[in-house]
């Protein structure tokens, strides 16, 4: 899944409204007593730093890196922030060559799947033993983990992705009830999206279509097939053309992007799918941890990953990346309440290993299709 900073104030002027505001819990009380806690705060103070990876804004460093440091004076965060390429070749070339650097990783799921299957990953149950750490705390009361072991991919954050964009003073939004309503006839040569035969929102969409039971390959065949859609790798290009009313609907385009032209004063809005009768489509993005092999600094992790996945922590994420925590008790602040996944109520996820590893037959499915 693409990385990216969502920009909840300008959001909020495209959501229908139906859309209830941003939920603020608030945030958890003192710390628990974890016997040993105290040694292994003394053997990361030792230790000295915490390397860490993820893929996001400056935002993000800058949060879990500051935030950090009032909590933990004596433990340095070597925080490096890379595109969605980069973490993987890096973390395998560490293992492959037994000298890992790296302590902490926030990637997405599709980023670990070769780590996975090399070995080059380990248990994470193990860490999470902090005193601020509760998993009574998370969404349903429970770890999310991507990998089907449950033991390696952490799914700590994820929300209800926006459907579509459209022209604000074309399109009327309360007419659609389903993504089905995508293969009316009036729209054949008035939808534009994401190219979905590369890497990004366009691809994870038809991913997304492709694997659920709501929709699938007869939904896929007469979208493709059908619909004369326009294909771009340009999100600027693709926001232009509806927001210009050259295409009606834009689907799979950069949520952040989208915000930020609204904000400009495009006349776009955006579709929630809690709108539509299909599951919502859940993606965790970068929102999923996982600790290397042969982690240097393993007191320093774990004293780390505690106070990530505290409220404290878990509030800082939401603020610098605009996406929610499946912490509960953690604060929401400037997090719209049609992105928050709501507890019991059933969701299509996207974070899934399963999903990741059959995203590249869809993509290929895809391809016959379309010719790209």
């Amino acid at each position: 899944m693409t990385a990216f900073r969502l920009v909840p104030w300008a959001l909020a002027t495209l959501l229908l409204a139906a859309c209830g505001s941003p939920a603020q819990p608030a945030a958890s009380g003192s710390a628990r007593t974890i016997a040993g806690w105290d040694e292994v705060v003394a053997a990361a103070n030792k230790e000295g730093t915490v390397e860490v990876i993820s893929v996001g804004a400056e935002s993000i460093r800058t949060a879990l890196t500051e935030g950090f440091k009032k909590r933990y004076p004596q433990i340095n965060v070597d925080f490096a922030l890379m595109p969605p390429s980069g973490p993987t070749p890096k973390l395998m070339q560490e293992f492959n060559a037994n000298k890992v650097t790296t302590d902490v990783t926030m990637v997405g799921v599709n980023g670990y799947l070769a780590l996975m299957d090399a070995g080059a990953l380990v248990d994470v149950r193990p860490f999470l033993a902090g005193p601020d750490i509760d998993e009574s705390k998370q969404l349903n009361g429970k770890w999310h983990f991507a990998d089907k072991t449950g033991q390696y991919m952490l799914v700590f954050s994820a929300y209800v992705k926006l459907a579509w964009a459209y022209t604000g003073d074309k399109v009327d939004g309360s007419q659609f009830r389903s993504w089905r309503d995508m293969l009316d006839a009036k729209w054949k040569g008035r939808i534009i999206m994401g190219d979905p035969t590369t890497p990004g929102a366009g691809s994870a969409m038809a991913a997304y279509w492709y694997q659920s039971p709501e929709l699938g390959k007869p939904f896929v065949d007469q979208f493709f097939k059908e619909q004369d859609v326009k294909f771009s790798r340009d999100d600027g290009q693709m926001v232009n053309a509806v927001g210009h009313g050259e295409s009606l609907i834009g689907i799979g385009i950069s949520d952040t992007i989208l915000a930020n032209d609204i904000a400009k004063g495009l006349p776009i809005k955006a579709q929630p799918a809690a709108t539509l009768s299909e599951k919502p489509y859940v993606t965790a993005g970068t929102g999923v941890l996982a600790v290397p092999k042969g982690a240097p600094h393993p007191n320093a992790a774990k004293v780390y990953i505690n106070w990530l996945l505290s409220a404290e922590g878990q509030g800082l994420w939401s603020r610098s990346t605009g996406v929610p925590s499946f912490r509960q008790d953690a604060p929401r602040e400037g997090v719209l309440d049609v992105m928050v996944p709501k507890p019991g109520k059933e969701y299509f996820d996207t974070y899934t290993e399963d999903f990741a590893r059959k995203q590249n037959e869809a993509g290929q499915y895809v391809k016959t299709l379309v010719g790209l």
